[in-house]
């Protein structure tokens, strides 16, 4: 994607996210692809404006279905998380909040 780094931050918790994206992507994606596919890193619940300007805690989903989750204290690429703040999603990328 032209280096280009694609996230999704959702104020909506997992349990909607999920089945709400696969509803609406993965019928027009090509076979064996995903909608977790289109993005770099996804954050659920994000409490924004606050994901923005304060820090919260980091949580990494790591049973999709049940939704179970454990601490974390940096981004990854290619995972779900919850909550986080935006200068975790800078120092992911390299990149300046105005980038």
């Amino acid at each position: 994607a032209a280096g280009k780094k694609l996230v999704l931050i959702t104020n909506s918790d997992w349990s909607y996210t999920f089945p709400m994206m696969n509803y609406i992507c993965n019928d027009f994606l090509p076979d064996g692809m995903t909608w977790r596919d289109l993005f770099d890193c996804v954050i659920v619940s994000a409490r924004k404006p606050a994901f923005f300007a304060e820090s919260m805690p980091l949580y990494e989903i790591v049973d999709e279905s049940s939704g179970m989750m454990l601490e974390r204290f940096k981004l990854q690429t290619g995972k779900i998380y919850s909550g986080g703040h935006a200068r975790m999603v800078e120092r992911l990328f390299a990149c300046e909040k105005d980038e």
